[in-house]
């Protein structure tokens, strides 16, 4: 008996800003994910939020609608969608290890964007706060990229997702990492990820001062 799986659609719910959906949209990119995006300019999204937070992703089939909460969880359903994850267990788990190492940097971030001096906060942060992290990022290198084979696999867009926004708060940050310089050198030039840094109405959510 054949069976006919329904086509899903996706639509990924959030704000037209550069912040927690910027590895999702460059794994979907890189993994040619067809998702629609919603921008919401108002609350209702928070009828159909499982933690009452973006982004959302909603999955439709057959008509019937399903809610995905948490941005790591969305960027790992479109690095599995994308076949992004990985070639094996290890591999998968590797590329997710790649994603929560770049949320310990996503915190400091958070917390001089939030201080009530932000300005002072981010300059210390640069200064010296995020050197030990991105050392320890750089030694995870496996040669260009961050897996021996070269492909880029959805560890590797989180952590590109996330140096962009920070050059964005200090471009000279990298300098010091060479080799994590080329790594982002190497993934901002693929026309994959050329496509998610063209699109236009995106605003920067982290800020300097």
């Amino acid at each position: 008996i054949q069976q006919h799986q329904m086509a899903e659609e996706l639509t990924l719910i959030y704000w037209g800003v550069k912040s927690r959906n910027w590895a999702i949209l460059l794994i979907a990119s890189h993994g040619d994910v067809s998702f629609k995006w919603e921008k919401p300019n108002n609350q209702d999204w928070r009828q159909v939020a499982p933690y009452n937070q973006l982004p959302i992703l909603k999955r439709s089939v057959g008509g019937q609608d399903e809610y995905l909460g948490q941005s790591l969880a969305v960027a790992n359903y479109f690095a599995k969608v994308g076949k992004l994850a990985g070639d094996n267990a290890w591999e998968e788990a590797r590329s997710e290890s790649l994603m929560q190492a770049w949320e310990d940097i996503s915190a400091l971030l958070s917390k001089a964007q939030y201080s009530p001096d932000r300005k002072a906060a981010m300059d210390a942060l640069f200064a010296e706060g995020i050197q030990p992290k991105l050392a320890v990022l750089e030694k995870n290198l496996r040669g260009e990229t961050f897996f021996a084979d070269g492909k880029l696999r959805a560890g590797d867009l989180a952590i590109f997702a996330g140096l962009n926004i920070t050059y964005d708060l200090e471009p000279t940050f990298l300098d010091a990492f060479p080799g994590l310089k080329k790594f982002y050198e190497k993934v901002a030039e693929h026309p994959k990820t050329k496509a998610v840094l063209s699109l236009e109405g995106i605003y920067p959510y982290f800020k300097r001062e």
